[in-house]
């Protein structure tokens, strides 16, 4: 159940939708509409969106791909134009994101690729991005998909700049070369993964969540000792038991990983862990600040 943003190119996303931010007419519009037109075939893209003629505000529609052969369907979704907030803009603009998602898990899709929707229709940037994510994340509380938010322009700050504020002076006065520390020869990763399962008391599926990874992998964690995660992923699922930054080099070193604060993105995790800040979701949103993406998390 991954969440990813990636800054690039969204055609070329390698998933079982890609999402057009379309208009009512459903015809072709500048920035990732003619991207999405051009690449698929404007013939036949446009030939299919006359023959279904209109979608409202909210409601998504789908064509083939056409000639756009990394991805099965595209999903038209038409996101409200932004007034003053008090038109029913946000409910509108989460009605299209879910009717999204809710069209992929009746197709039994597994994974899909949004534009940030809304986002050239005078929207406040940051308003756009947190209702988009507000509403991607509670539909992963409940379904094991993987969603990409893909940004070319527009691109929204997905921290305020008070929390930038902190992050950069924790980096600067926190930045130390020191030694790596040793990976731990005498307790495996399989067996300290599922001893602090255990006492967390969470569900595998709300474990995962919290790791933003799938729950098919997590499992294979806890029960194949001969997997070894990546160190992103290892991270995530140390902020989602909530280990401190002792516990957390503790834990990496079980996987062969260190923590070094010689490295900014180390230092990105730690601030948040020495803030007690477990949300790896908010980490994420810090880390495609400083251009790493995409982050924590199952890839």
């Amino acid at each position: 159940m991954p969440f990813y943003l990636v800054n690039g190119d969204l055609v070329s996303m390698n998933v079982d939708a890609i999402v057009n931010a379309a208009n009512v007419s459903l015809k072709m519009v500048e920035g990732v509409g003619r991207a999405i037109f051009h690449n698929a075939g404007d013939l036949e893209m446009t030939n299919a969106c006359k023959a279904i003629g209109r979608c409202e505000v909210g409601k998504v529609v789908e064509t083939p791909s056409f000639k756009i052969l990394n991805t099965k369907s595209i999903f038209h979704a038409v996101a409200p134009i932004y007034i003053n907030g008090k038109h029913n803009e946000y409910n509108l603009l989460e009605d299209a994101y879910n009717n999204c998602l809710n069209l992929a898990i009746s197709k039994n899709y597994t994974s899909i690729a949004f534009p940030l929707l809304g986002g050239e229709f005078n929207w406040p940037l940051s308003d756009c991005y947190q209702v988009a994510k507000r509403t991607i994340l509670n539909f992963l509380k409940n379904h094991d998909f993987d969603v990409y938010m893909v940004f070319y322009k527009n691109i929204p700050n997905t921290i305020d700049d008070q929390l930038h504020e902190k992050l950069f002076h924790y980096i600067t006065s926190g930045f130390k070369i020191e030694e790596s520390n040793k990976k731990e020869e005498n307790i495996r990763f399989i067996d300290e993964v599922n001893l602090l399962f255990k006492n967390s008391n969470l569900t595998t599926k709300k474990l995962a969540y919290l790791a933003n990874c799938n729950e098919k992998t997590f499992k294979r964690i806890l029960e194949d000792d001969t997997y070894i995660p990546s160190k992103n992923l290892a991270l995530s699922l140390g902020i989602a038991f909530k280990l401190n930054s002792v516990e957390l080099s503790e834990f990496l070193n079980y996987a062969g990983y260190s923590l070094n604060r010689a490295d900014v993105f180390d230092l990105l995790i730690l601030f948040f862990i020495d803030n007690n800040i477990f949300d790896v979701y908010k980490i994420n949103d810090a880390l495609f600040k400083y251009n790493y993406r995409p982050s924590l998390g199952e890839k």
